[in-house]
């Protein structure tokens, strides 16, 4: 088990990650694939949608070529996440994903099993996750159009992937703000934009669309 704060090229880790290397003393990589195939396989459609209209990806003319962007899809026992240092990865590999078993947000303490470490934004998501039961995807993209936009926004002191953000996260939905719109930025993260939902057609769509109804294009 692998207990750090570490770095990663998306940002870094603000949480304290309890990590766990394939294989667990629960469970393989293979057996949890296959047992969760259907919500990997949504995952991997949503990520290279998102890498098409540069949601996701690293390039060295963005951030001083550091990575962005991450997903997230719910199961039954928490969830899986994208890895980090992976933003750069054409297409991941089925038992790429990490699975989050737990978090714990007060405690800034996430605890996960995978080839790699979560993403730095999963306390972000785990939120979400806890005020929304219907909602089944996470989708963290980098998107100037969007973010210059006049969205729900968090406010602009607080960073992302901490406590803090979770907390602001649960202040805009006590308020009535996200769930009609399901979709804000993060006022302290340059071009950060998170939408989240449960048909993955429609936020399929929502991500072609951004480019062509929003603004001018990334």
């Amino acid at each position: 088990m692998i207990d750090v704060q570490v770095e990663e090229k998306d940002g870094v880790i603000q949480f304290q990650a309890i990590h766990e290397q394939w294989p667990s003393s629960e469970i393989t990589s293979i057996h949890f694939c296959e047992k969760y195939a259907k919500e990997i396989s949504k995952l991997q459609e949503i990520r290279q949608v998102l890498r098409d209209f540069d949601w996701i990806g690293q390039a060295p003319n963005r951030y001083q070529n550091t990575g962005f962007g991450n997903l997230s899809g719910r199961i039954s026992e928490g969830f899986l996440i994208s890895p980090s240092q992976s933003s750069h990865v054409a297409r991941l590999a089925e038992d790429a994903y990490t699975w989050v078993k737990k978090s714990d947000i007060y405690q800034n303490q996430v605890y996960s099993v995978g080839h790699a470490l979560p993403s730095s934004e999963s306390m972000t998501h785990a939120m979400i996750y806890r005020l929304c039961p219907e909602i089944d995807f996470v989708l963290h993209g980098h998107v100037p159009s969007l973010w210059q936009q006049s969205l729900i926004a968090t406010s602009p002191e607080v960073g992302y992937g901490t406590i803090e953000m979770a907390n602001e996260i649960k202040r805009l939905f006590d308020q009535g703000m996200l769930k009609p719109y399901q979709i804000f930025k993060m006022s302290g993260h340059l071009d950060g934009v998170l939408l989240f939902g449960n048909d993955i057609q429609k936020l399929i769509q929502t991500v072609k669309q951004s480019i062509h109804t929003i603004g001018n294009g990334i």
